[in-house]
Formats: structure tokens, sequence, C-alpha cells
């Protein structure tokens, strides 16, 4: 299991540099636009990021209730970024969560990895299964970022 653990630390880093290439060049209105009808801005996009794994670590509250809310699964398309934490205070965020989500990893047991899961959305039968979903929800949301950044007109990351 200390190779799971491993793939998935490597996983992070890579998501990390990805993340950071994809969104190179951003100005203000890359952040907060949103160039198709029910696609989640830039913007909210970096804050569900930060979000999810902050909350993967362990923390309960990450922005507030109010804007956990707003950033979590299933929040409507509707934005009010002026009363959102600055795309500046979001990279801290996704970066404690980053840091906090791969010691989290690194700290498990072999035991901790492979406990049975409750029935769940996600159908994941063990705490393994729950973190390899996690690692793939975060590329997805890059993957969006990329198509995103297509769509606002910008050059390819590579």
């Amino acid at each position: 299991m200390k190779e799971l653990a491993g793939t998935l630390r490597f996983g992070l880093d890579k998501l990390d540099m990805m993340l950071r290439m994809v969104t190179t060049g951003f100005q203000p209105e890359h952040w907060s636009a949103r160039p198709w009808q029910g696609l989640h801005s830039a913007h909210w996009i970096l804050a569900h990021l930060a979000l999810s794994l902050n909350q993967e670590a362990g923390r309960q509250v990450v922005f507030s209730e109010e804007l956990d809310k707003v950033f979590d699964y299933g929040a409507p398309v509707d934005e009010q970024p002026e009363l959102w934490p600055s795309v500046d205070q979001l990279w801290v965020r996704y970066a404690e969560g980053l840091s906090a989500l791969d010691a989290r990893w690194e700290a498990r047991t072999p035991g901790e990895w492979r406990t049975e899961r409750p029935e769940n959305r996600l159908k994941a039968k063990t705490v393994a299964d729950v973190e390899m979903f996690v690692l793939e929800h975060a590329v997805y949301h890059v993957g969006q970022l990329g198509a995103i950044r297509r769509l606002l007109g910008l050059k390819g990351m590579v």
C-alpha cells in the first residue's frame, strides 16, 4: 500500500504542475469568464478544487459554511465572484489542501488504505478507492480549465 500512497502523491505533484501550466497567463477576465452556458468560471473551479482537497485532507470548514456550499458539488451556476476570496487567496487555500492531503496520504498505514467504506455515491469500497477518486476528480477539473483556456482563445498550455 505504500506504493499506492507514492503513486497518488506523484499524481498530486503532476496535478499541481498541470493546473499551474493550464492557468499560466490567465488575466482577471479569464478567471471570471464563462464561455459556455451552464459552465462555471475558472475562478469557481479553482475554489472548488481548493475546497475538495482541503475537505478530503480533513478540514471541516474551508472558507465559511456559506461559501463552502457555493463551491461544493452540485452548486448552482449563478455566480457572485465579488463575494468570493480572490484568485490569489484561492491559490493559497489550494496549496494548503494539496500539502495537507499529501501528508495525510504519506502517513496512512496499509490497514487504513484497505478500510471498507459504507455505501456511497462513488461506489467506493475502500479508503483507497475514495482517494483515487479525489485525484481523478481534480484531474477532471484541470481538464475543464484547459477547455476554458482554449474557448477563450488562449494558446494551449504546451
